[in-house]
């Protein structure tokens, strides 16, 4: 039975381990889960895990930007997002 979405990166790395172990294992549906190297589905989870580990890192660096005084628009610029998106995304937490 699936849980409902993890929430924060140790949630969402915790779920991604349990399921790259089951899919090790064979008990996960799908014609082509036993017939696939295992060294594939740890090379898929841990290019998920650098990529969440990443988007905490990001996190934390616009939140300390904003905290300096950058704009949400000048944020958006460097990671090729509008000041919106990156706001909309990042902003609940800001203290600015």
């Amino acid at each position: 039975m699936l849980k409902m979405a993890p929430r924060t990166t140790a949630e969402i790395l915790a779920q991604a381990e349990a399921l790259a172990t089951r899919f090790e294992l064979g008990e996960l549906p799908g014609p082509s889960a036993a017939h696939v190297d295992g060294a594939l589905y740890r090379a898929v989870f841990a290019a998920f895990e650098h990529r969440a580990h990443a988007d905490a890192e990001l996190g934390s660096a616009i939140h300390a930007a904003r905290d300096g005084g950058a704009s949400w628009a000048t944020i958006g610029a460097m990671v090729a997002l509008t000041g919106e998106a990156v706001r909309s995304r990042y902003g609940l937490t800001s203290t600015r």
